[in-house]
């Protein structure tokens, strides 16, 4: 048979209920913090909606393929899914580390996965008048 190759090592039985040895790699977790700052409508935003925001952030990165670049436009349409967005100041802040400084894309490969979660997504609603 082939070998099997990978950092991690374990066992599976296989059709005639023998443990066969197996080496199997996973994928790189790369954790992204955001900053976007948008402005929005008070009268439509919702009181929570940076909240909702955060959250359909990290809900399109962790529904991404792995190996699937991180952009910042791909990050700042989710923040236009909640009510009263108006606009948004700048591209998001992107990074693989706290206080990301540049909308540059993030490059993943095909061995590797984005993780996002809302304790590393900062956003700031300024209301203004439409």
């Amino acid at each position: 048979g082939i070998l099997t190759q990978g950092g991690v090592a374990g066992t599976s039985l296989d059709s005639s209920g023998r443990a066969q040895p197996m080496r199997f790699s996973r994928v790189t977790e790369i954790q992204i913090w955001i900053v976007v700052s948008v402005s929005v409508d008070a009268a439509r935003f919702p009181s929570d909606g940076a909240a909702q925001i955060a959250s359909a952030i990290a809900a399109w990165g962790n529904a991404q393929d792995d190996g699937l670049d991180v952009s910042a436009g791909g990050v700042l349409a989710q923040a236009f899914t909640v009510p009263g967005v108006i606009d948004a100041a700048a591209l998001p802040l992107i990074g693989t580390a706290p206080a990301p400084s540049a909308s540059t894309t993030i490059a993943v490969t095909s061995r590797q996965r984005a993780v996002f979660d809302t304790s590393r997504i900062t956003v700031t609603a300024t209301p203004r008048i439409p």
